[in-house]
């Protein structure tokens, strides 16, 4: 891998894959840090987010990149984004889970990630958390369109965020996403950046976009961890 070579690569495991893989099996891929943080939350399930999000990350930095286990650190921004220095070249990254499935996106550029399963369309939340733009457009849409364009319009909105390292401290409602057949254009007074939203198939119960400054889509894989 060059530091010159363009990335923007999408990686999903299914988490119930995982269900009877013991804490010990964790070990090798995670920090101590991590594994302390894990202990500290009572819910099996969000303890095996932890290590599975972690050894995922690590796995595709050692096993993809080739990047020594030494040789970089994995830190949180300001508003709890993580990040990674150290590496001889850029390297940015970005989990989201939702139902069964973690994924995440590796970039050389700033990238942001957001999974969503799809479920019951929530009229309140739109009122009180979307652009006017985005709650006319859900008003005025069929019954049975209305819960696929909530979730895309969530999940689009928070790859937004999580690119921009605010994540939910920042205002949902304070810029607006347009989609425009299969492309997604984002309307923020003041943000002048170019940025792109894609939509991921990962699975037809989903919606899945990322942010990234690559006009391209990403490439999608599913990941296996090895050994």
């Amino acid at each position: 891998f060059s530091r010159n070579i363009q990335m923007l690569n999408v990686y999903y495991l299914k988490v119930p894959d995982y269900d009877t893989v013991p804490e010990s099996g964790f070990c090798e891929r995670i920090s101590e840090e991590t594994r302390k943080t894990a202990e500290g939350f009572r819910c099996e399930k969000v303890k095996r987010l932890k290590w599975l999000g972690e050894g995922m990350v690590r796995s595709l930095l050692e096993n993809e990149l080739q990047v020594r286990r030494g040789d970089y650190l994995i830190k949180r921004a300001e508003h709890g984004k993580p990040y990674i220095c150290g590496t001889p070249f850029p390297v940015f990254y970005n989990l989201s889970h939702s139902g069964d499935y973690l994924v995440c996106v590796l970039s050389d550029r700033e990238v942001g990630i957001d999974i969503q399963q799809l479920g019951k369309y929530n009229p309140g939340i739109v009122r009180r958390f979307f652009h006017p733009g985005e709650i006319r457009n859900l008003e005025q849409c069929g019954e049975e369109m209305c819960a696929e364009l909530f979730f895309r319009y969530w999940s689009a909105k928070e790859s937004f965020l999580k690119y921009t390292g605010t994540g939910l401290s920042a205002s949902l409602s304070g810029f607006e996403i347009l989609f425009e057949g299969r492309h997604v254009r984002i309307s923020k007074p003041g943000f002048q950046q170019q940025v792109f939203i894609k939509e991921c198939q990962i699975d037809k119960s989903y919606k899945c976009y990322v942010c990234s400054e690559y006009p391209e889509d990403p490439e999608i894989r599913q990941f296996v961890f090895a050994g």
